[in-house]
């Protein structure tokens, strides 16, 4: 009986990068038994994948107590159980750093276009942030190669790999399944199914640095005033370009207090080289500390239409930083 069900698990090195997959899907076992880690219960798993039966999450479970090689089954080649997430890394790498380069859909038509961009934003001394937009199995594809390149980065210099755009659990579940450090969503990432506070609880579980959106101040109260300790890392205000920096100023003063000084707010939409000083000043102003979403540093790979072209990220990355310096002297 336990080999019929052990049938159900398969390794094929064209699905999945070769991760173990139940049989005629592209579930892996790593998958569902994250799931259940972060306390779904089978029912719950079979009525969000109902394609699934109780014996294929029976195989998940023998096929992980039966596998010697855990960081094959984890990672399929990246040891996972060498590397640990921390929440407090990245929240240090993000105050060091202020800006989050946001990749978009249009500038990775293939797996090869993400783990280039990624890279360059890297060497820049920036942070990626990767859109859940892009096609899931190009991420799968490029995260197989990130991660090696995370584990092999600088510890004093730590790669941190970022997702946004997602909008619902599955996202959210999924990202962190495939090794994501940091998450980030347009609202609550908990779409219309889910309380708005489990986002923080299905990140902390994973300890996933994570930033949930507000826009109104009902929404911002909604993350940042709360007595069960569920504040996330970050709060992402979204669209920031209907506030403009002086506004945004504006959302922030009455929430100046001492228990929220330095908590990090990221501000995207409408987020530029020349936006960006006065958004970190007016957030800065309130006690606040900035980190800085935007697209604007990969404008060039946009405008010439060479995606994941290396020589061109380079030379995006590297005119927007010069610029971008020089508009932050010129705000002082």
């Amino acid at each position: 009986m336990e080999e019929d069900l052990l049938k159900r698990i398969v390794i094929d090195p064209n699905v999945m990068n070769g991760k173990p997959v139940i049989r005629g899907t592209r579930l892996t076992v790593q998958c569902i038994l994250k799931l259940m880690a972060y306390g779904s219960t089978i029912d719950e798993i079979l009525h969000k994948y109902d394609e699934l039966t109780q014996e294929d999450i029976g195989a998940c479970i023998r096929f992980a107590a039966k596998a010697t090689n855990l960081d094959f089954l984890l990672s399929g080649g990246v040891s996972m159980t060498e590397y640990i997430r921390d929440q407090k890394r990245v929240d240090k790498v993000l105050r060091k750093i202020g800006v989050v380069v946001v990749m978009g859909k249009d500038h990775a038509k293939k797996s090869e276009d993400v783990v280039n961009t990624v890279k360059a934003i890297y060497e820049a001394g920036l942070v990626a942030e990767v859109t859940f937009r892009i096609d899931e199995s190009l991420l799968r594809e490029a995260m197989s190669e990130l991660t090696k390149m995370r584990a092999e980065s600088d510890p004093e210099n730590p790669m941190v790999l970022g997702v946004g755009s997602v909008i619902n659990p599955h996202e959210l579940e999924t990202a962190i399944e495939m090794g994501f450090d940091m998450a980030v969503s347009p609202d609550s990432g908990m779409g219309g199914y889910r309380e708005k506070v489990d986002f923080v609880k299905i990140t902390r579980s994973a300890k996933v640095f994570g930033a949930p959106a507000g826009f109104s101040p009902s929404e911002f109260s909604y993350w940042i005033e709360r007595e069960d300790g569920f504040e996330p890392d970050a709060v992402k205000i979204f669209n920031s370009s209907v506030y403009g920096p002086k506004n945004l100023g504006g959302l922030l003063a009455p929430y100046q207090r001492d228990r929220h000084t330095g908590r990090i707010i990221m501000p995207t939409g409408g987020v530029d080289r020349k936006t960006g000083p006065e958004f970190q000043k007016n957030i800065k102003k309130y006690g606040f500390f900035p980190v800085l979403g935007m697209s604007d540093p990969l404008s060039l790979v946009l405008e010439k239409k060479m995606p994941g072209d290396p020589d061109i990220l380079r030379e995006s990355l590297a005119k927007f930083k010069e610029e971008f310096t020089a508009n932050m002297k010129s705000s002082t």
